[in-house]
């Protein structure tokens, strides 16, 4: 189920990105964005995800003929892993600086949820050092996200235009740059 969920999406993300869409589209009040280079990119992850997919099918082939990769197990598996490709096309999506910052951290909880499938000491032990290693990088973006939106607010005066990449653009030049 994956596998095919996962080439739909790889078709999906080449229809979008082959369509001649207008330069930049938008949803959710401007939240959300695709221009040319998330359509690219979202090409890249779909494609890569759907062969990772397809590796998976064959990864885990052995798992299941000894019977360590049960229903229970795949079923857990394809919600992470469609849990992770769902927070990473938002990543790709957020025009919200907030936004873009809680997708992060959604790929980094199915990640971490991914790495520890089996539930043994040793998977468990793996994502909790991977938790914490990225847990260090998503907190400096979590400061520099609140720094640069405190900066943009203040120019701007409307602190909601302030985390949308769209006005931060037209915003930085007006903004200070340093101490």
């Amino acid at each position: 189920m994956c596998s095919l969920g996962s080439v739909a999406t790889a078709v999906l993300a080449f229809a979008l990105g082959w369509q001649g869409a207008p330069e930049r589209v938008f949803a959710l009040g401007e939240h959300l964005m695709v221009d040319s280079l998330s359509r690219f990119h979202l090409v890249l992850v779909a494609c890569i995800f759907a062969l990772s997919s397809l590796y998976a099918w064959e990864y885990f082939a052995p798992a299941v003929r000894e019977g360590r990769f049960d229903g229970r197990k795949a079923r857990l598996f394809g919600v992470c892993w469609f849990a992770f490709l769902a927070s990473m096309v938002l990543v790709l999506l957020a025009n919200n600086l907030g936004l873009m910052w809680v997708a992060m951290e959604a790929t980094t909880v199915a990640s971490a949820l991914l790495i520890c499938l089996d539930f043994d000491a040793e998977s468990i032990r793996a994502a909790w050092g991977y938790l914490l290693v990225c847990s260090v990088g998503i907190v400096l973006a979590l400061m520099g996200t609140f720094l640069l939106c405190g900066e943009a607010g203040a120019v701007a005066g409307a602190a909601e235009r302030a985390f949308l990449w769209t006005d931060l653009g037209t915003l930085a030049p007006r903004m200070r740059s340093g101490p």
